[in-house]
């Protein structure tokens, strides 16, 4: 915990112990039929609740998803993908704000301003996949979704095109809009971390979005090279992002009855360029492993529009001169019922000046499965983020407000 006296300066510090449970639980069902015989259709059903204890997500959380999709073979060169889906979303929040003693406040606590919020979206899809020769097929989509959270009607259409060189060798190109809502914890939170600003003193920084935030939309150009082989596969990318209404930091407020919180407003009127490279590949070594690589390369630009940003400036708040990330994931079946997949992630990371370079990292996760035939439960034993102790002491420390700890826990589905 940390303390402060009457006038917001730091009293002291002291240790404390939280006991943090989390309980999730979902259900899935999907049923799959032919209409015709030019049609196929699917029906989902999935709903999930989780209860989180955790500082940073307290609260009840509850989905549901509901989805209908349609496969029409409209002649041998020309199918037609169609449907709907409706998500609803319920989250009642166990930490409210009222109940924040400011002046002792643990490092880090996420507070409701609201006892419950209700959201849903709801979606219209359709996609035309044309094969106008034998080599060259274009791909046109459309997706229409409403949010209620922004009372607010979206239209994301994609368009791409892919040419067969060969048996083994594509290119391909594409374009398409995709959006993201506010969400909940945009609208009706407040997060509060404390910082020492010397031995001595310390400032807690309490972040809030503007009750106007619009819908962020993203415009991606991009370019494609595939080849497939009898046992390696490889597929690369260059891509460009537009990103508008992107939310980042504005101006400050403060509260006269706590002078040690400094408040943060989150605006929308940030814009972010990014550019970048995917390569992605798998290897099979035999019927039961199989390796996959992935590389990313990112960069980053921003510019800035609306008022006065007291908190930083506005400049430096996205940029990125660099991003580097790997991946390399091992899938061993070792027998009909057990399996054991490895994940080693590494990471450089250069932002343009706000943060600076961030601490390298090399770590590891790993899962074990055993499932006694495929009608039975399956039990996962997952470990995430081993031997990265010091970088993630050192991510916290950052002023991003993120945690990358080590998580280990179990799970148990049921497919039905």
């Amino acid at each position: 915990m940390v303390h402060y006296d009457d006038f917001g300066e730091l009293s002291s510090l002291s240790p404390q112990q939280y006991k943090i449970e989390s309980h999730s639980s979902y259900v899935q069902f999907l049923v799959e039929q032919s209409i015709s015989d030019r049609t196929t259709s699917s029906y989902g059903v999935w709903a999930a609740s989780n209860n989180e204890e955790a500082l940073d997500s307290p609260g009840d959380y509850k989905t549901i998803d509901l989805d209908a999709t349609y496969v029409t073979q409209l002649s041998d060169n020309h199918r037609l993908n169609y449907g709907m889906g409706y998500r609803l979303i319920e989250v009642s929040y166990s930490q409210h704000v009222d109940d924040i003693d400011f002046f002792n406040l643990p490092f880090y606590v996420r507070a409701a301003t609201t006892e419950k919020e209700v959201d849903s979206l709801v979606s219209l899809f359709g996609q035309s996949d044309y094969y106008w020769t034998e080599r060259f097929h274009t791909i046109f989509g459309i997706k229409a979704e409403y949010f209620e959270h922004k009372n607010t009607f979206e239209l994301q259409p994609q368009l791409r095109g892919l040419y067969s060189l060969d048996s083994n060798h594509s290119i391909w190109a594409g374009i398409g809009r995709a959006v993201t809502s506010p969400s909940y914890a945009d609208s009706s939170t407040i997060y509060i971390q404390n910082y020492l600003t010397s031995p001595n003193s310390a400032k807690a920084v309490a972040s809030r979005s503007v009750d106007d935030l619009d819908v962020e939309s993203a415009i991606t150009t991009e370019v494609g090279y595939r080849y497939q082989g009898s046992n390696f596969d490889v597929d690369t990318t260059v891509f460009m992002t537009k990103h508008d209404n992107v939310k980042g930091l504005g101006p400050n407020w403060f509260d006269s009855r706590y002078p040690h919180v400094v408040g943060v407003n989150y605006i929308d009127t940030y814009k972010v360029d990014t550019y970048g490279l995917e390569l992605a590949t798998q290897y099979v070594l035999s019927s039961n492993y199989q390796v996959f690589a992935n590389y990313t390369y990112l960069s980053a630009e921003h510019s800035w529009d609306g008022v006065g940003n007291s908190s930083i400036g506005e400049s430096n708040w996205y940029s990125i001169d660099h991003k580097h990330l790997a991946t390399i994931q091992s899938l061993w079946q070792i027998n009909a019922q057990w399996q054991l997949d490895v994940i080693a992630k590494g990471q450089i990371l250069e932002y343009g000046g706000l943060y600076g370079k961030m601490p390298n990292y090399v770590t590891f996760d790993t899962r074990l499965v055993w499932q006694k035939h495929p009608h039975a439960p399956m039990f996962e034993a997952v470990v995430q983020n081993l031997f990265d102790e010091e970088y993630s002491a050192d991510w916290r420390q950052t002023r991003s407000g993120q945690s990358n700890d080590q998580i280990a826990y179990l799970r148990v589905s049921h497919d039905f």
